[in-house]
């Protein structure tokens, strides 16, 4: 589904291909690629949006994952809308150590 400028909004979850970001390019990420591998998550992944910057066409996302990890706040359940499968009731954390800059488009 393909969504207008307007509707990018921090508190968004997306679920987007790493994979296919860097493939387009324009996105960037905090997380390390060196010789002991990747630090980004990589694949398919959900994001929330943080923030918005309409002037560069750009927004800043992290991570979401369905476990606790060093580094990681949960989201509260009481605070989600939408009507993904799950989402609402399901456990999800963000990352504090991972950001990603990505092209609005």
């Amino acid at each position: 589904m393909q969504l207008t400028t307007e509707e990018v909004t921090p508190g968004l979850v997306v679920h987007l291909d790493t994979t296919l970001l860097r493939t387009l390019g324009g996105a960037q990420t905090n997380a390390v690629l060196d010789a002991n591998g990747d630090r980004a998550v990589v694949g398919a992944h959900d994001f929330l949006i943080v923030a918005v910057d309409l002037a560069q066409g750009t927004c800043t996302a992290v991570p979401l994952f369905p476990k606790a990890a060093v580094g990681n706040q949960p989201l509260l359940n009481a605070l989600k809308t939408g009507g993904a499968s799950g989402w609402r009731t399901g456990d999800s954390f963000f990352s504090h150590w991972q950001h990603w800059q990505i092209p609005i488009a």
